[in-house]
């Protein structure tokens, strides 16, 4: 009888296999494998020879422009959202104006007269140092959000099948690399003790799916 003839029979079920050999598990399939020679000595030549793509700090001024700005599209008929300052404790205000000081310094920030203003907070890094936040909850909550489909995570993983090398980036500072649209800086706008400021580059928020 076919197989067809025979899955449609009342009562049948269907099931699919696949069989496919594999190799026989070996040192060389078990371990992950590293680049050869690549030791801290060679690591660190390697890293000053290209020192303009591992830099320790991002260059001053805004990122070039690459026809990519984030724009913040917003519900017309919501209220500029605004929260009141939150208290910072002696040691976060001085983070605080530190921190301020080197994002005007560098043009990611610019002083602000926007109706918009999310309230600055801290939080601590496992290395005990302190985090610079915005509280962006009020403008998450009007803005429209771009439902492009991001990729998925077993779908990416799926993909690593056959490969042999790996290799994994973290960009520095990787939101202060884009712009944000400048008719929409407004929006990024934040308030604290030392002043009402906006982003000229991208903060954290939902738009931003990197």
């Amino acid at each position: 009888m076919h197989f067809h003839s025979m899955a449609t029979l009342p009562g049948s079920e269907v099931f699919l296999a696949l069989i496919r050999n594999t190799p026989e598990p070996s040192e060389e399939t078990d371990q992950p494998r590293t680049i050869p020679d690549m030791t801290p000595e060679v690591r660190s030549i390697v890293m000053e020879e290209f020192a303009d793509v591992f830099p320790e700090k991002l260059p001053d001024g805004l990122p070039p422009d690459r026809g990519d700005a984030m724009k913040i599209e917003t519900d017309p008929t919501a209220d500029p959202p605004f929260r009141p300052v939150i208290r910072l404790s002696i040691a976060e205000l001085d983070e605080l104006r530190k921190q301020l000081d080197q994002l005007l310094a560098a043009g990611f920030i610019k002083p602000s007269t926007s109706p918009y203003g999310a309230p600055v907070l801290f939080v601590r890094k496992k290395d005990g140092t302190l985090r610079m936040c915005v509280d962006y909850r009020g403008l998450n909550k009007i803005t429209r959000k771009n439902r492009h489909p991001l990729p998925r995570i077993d779908e990416l993983l799926d993909r690593f099948r056959g490969a042999r090398y790996y290799s994994k980036l973290d960009l520095l500072s990787g939101y202060h690399q884009q712009r944000i649209f400048e008719p929409h800086t407004h929006k990024t706008a934040f308030r604290c003790r030392y002043g009402h400021f906006e982003f000229n580059v991208v903060p954290c928020c939902s738009l931003w799916p990197y």
